[in-house]
């Protein structure tokens, strides 16, 4: 085969052809960008659009931005319900297109449309009631991927993880940590949180620890921003999550839902709880938001268990702590059970208050909590459904009877 002799026509055919080309994929780039910054605007649009709502209505701004409750008699309960509805149909709008964000841009938005969630017990329960009615997929899908970690990227306990640009957080299991940072972790962040009553001494979680108890810790550049604790209870075959913790500073980012991912994850079958402050019984401090922190909790996919649940006494000199709530974390990237097993829940407290009292109480108090559970399976309920699994004449009685 000879050369290839091409004529000047030839070369302009082929300059014309490597052109077309070239602006194809000009003309692709740009539309791409220009699909981004379109869809971008619809979700900017949709958010201006609620501003609205508030500017004309700065009355309703509580009910969504600072978590205040409202009452079903109150004047302007449809009002609210209304924009409840409409922000859910904007959120499930923006959380639809997420396929064109980048990908900073689209954990920015679902920690906002969390972040939202969470504000307002109005929007928590109309989307936990639109839900189950498969109203917001797109919604349920971000739900899904911040119980699973999957809205951040998922590490290993002891990498460095990325949870905001402004901050490189180290987790470090708890059993590895340094005695300062334990110690830093019980000073600065759990007495500043919980109550006394509900905390155990320093020496005794730092005795504990590789003897039944672990966890995670958030290191900072070395200082010590959040952490959880799980104890295992291995006769029934259940581990409580009795800590969770992060620092102010830190919060916003998935910290806490990162920590309790790791928890769970290394559950291996185990039923795994956790004790939270009923909000209908504790206040809202400048350290504590019990509504909040069911809030939370009911975003993770956990259930309450219908019982009136007392945490034991921790020492000899303290008191049981009342009015909480005993809830079920889900095993990890599943939803939590309908129902638990009765046994399981009652050998778990016979576990616990003999661990921590010494020997099994025969009072009133704990007898009543145990017969609770003496039942083949007990129904697990949404947390948006207290005053259905737990009355609170209910409680008030099985409290009058323990004296």
């Amino acid at each position: 085969m000879g050369d290839l002799d091409l004529g000047p026509s030839q070369y302009i055919a082929a300059l014309a052809l490597v052109a077309s080309a070239v602006s194809l994929v000009l003309s692709w780039r740009a539309g791409r960008r220009t699909a981004r910054i379109t869809t971008y605007r619809s979700a900017t649009d949709l958010v201006l659009d609620i501003d609205r709502i508030f500017i004309s209505n700065p009355q309703l701004r509580p009910y969504f931005y600072d978590g205040v409750d409202v009452d079903d008699q109150a004047d302007d309960s449809n009002q609210i319900a209304a924009v409840a509805e409409f922000m859910l149909d904007c959120y499930e709008c923006i959380w639809d297109i997420r396929g064109t964000f980048s990908p900073e841009d689209r954990r920015s938005w679902g920690c906002f449309v969390l972040d939202m969630l969470d504000a307002s017990p109005s929007l928590t329960r109309m989307y936990g009631e639109r839900s189950v009615q498969d109203w917001y997929p797109a919604l349920d899908n971000l739900m899904a991927a911040e119980r699973s970690g999957q809205l951040r990227p998922a590490a290993s306990p002891t990498a460095a993880v990325p949870m905001a640009p402004e901050a490189d957080l180290e987790l470090v299991p708890l059993g590895a940590a340094t005695a300062r940072q334990v110690w830093e972790f019980h000073d600065a962040l759990l007495a500043r949180t919980f109550p006394a009553d509900e905390l155990e001494s320093f020496e005794e979680l730092a005795r504990s620890l590789g003897d039944g108890t672990g966890g995670t810790l958030a290191l900072d550049d070395g200082r010590v921003v959040g952490g959880v604790v799980d104890e295992r209870y291995n006769d029934a075959r259940v581990r409580l999550l009795s800590y969770l913790v992060v620092d102010p500073s830190t919060r916003g980012h998935g910290l806490g839902a990162r920590l309790v991912h790791l928890s769970v994850a290394g559950a291996q079958g185990a039923l795994v709880v956790g004790e939270i402050e009923d909000p209908r019984r504790w206040p809202t401090t400048a350290t504590s938001d019990p509504a909040a922190r069911v809030r939370f909790w009911a975003r993770l996919g956990c259930r309450v268990l219908p019982l009136p649940y007392v945490q034991p006494r921790l020492a000899p000199g303290g008191d049981r702590v009342r009015h909480l709530l005993l809830v079920v974390i889900p095993p990890e990237g599943d939803a939590a059970p309908e129902s638990v097993p009765g046994p399981t829940v009652a050998a778990f407290l016979r576990e616990y208050f003999c661990v921590t009292e010494g020997v099994e109480p025969e009072d009133d108090e704990y007898r009543g909590l145990v017969d609770r559970c003496a039942v083949p399976s007990l129904r697990l309920w949404p947390l948006d459904e207290l005053d259905a699994a737990l009355p609170l004449e209910q409680e008030s009685g099985l409290e009058h009877r323990a004296g």
